[in-house]
């Protein structure tokens, strides 16, 4: 019995820990988006960040916001929508502009990655 009241909270611990860490994951990117490539998009140059993202709804130039994390010599960046979805068949494609800070400036590696499993190296 003694063994059951120690196994029962750990196990309910992994499971809630999994899903806050799944419920994570999906609120990353905020709203729905795509990152596209093009034969110039996405570029560093020395102090900003170019992205082209395409996105449905009712009005174009919505909110996006760069967020990163460095670990090691990497900065691993994305980009987070603020403005939530909008029930329209619209669909937009933006150039998005982002300053970069120190951090990510002063990293060996710099790793952009979205939703969808958009991976891209950028230094």
């Amino acid at each position: 019995m003694k063994f059951l009241t120690v196994l029962l909270p750990l196990v309910l611990l992994l499971i809630l820990g999994c899903n806050i860490d799944q419920i994570d994951v999906e609120n990353r990117y905020g709203s729905a988006y795509t990152l596209l490539q093009t034969q110039s998009l996405p570029i560093i140059t020395t102090d900003s960040i170019f992205v082209r993202v395409g996105y449905s709804g009712c009005n174009g130039n919505q909110t996006f916001v760069l967020r990163y994390r460095i670990y090691s010599s990497t900065a691993e960046v994305w980009l987070f929508k603020v403005t939530p979805g909008q029930p329209c068949d619209a669909y937009f494609e933006e150039t998005k502009s982002f300053e970069l800070s120190n951090e990510i400036r002063n990293s060996a590696k710099v790793i952009l990655n979205g939703p969808l499993d958009n991976r891209f190296r950028l230094k």
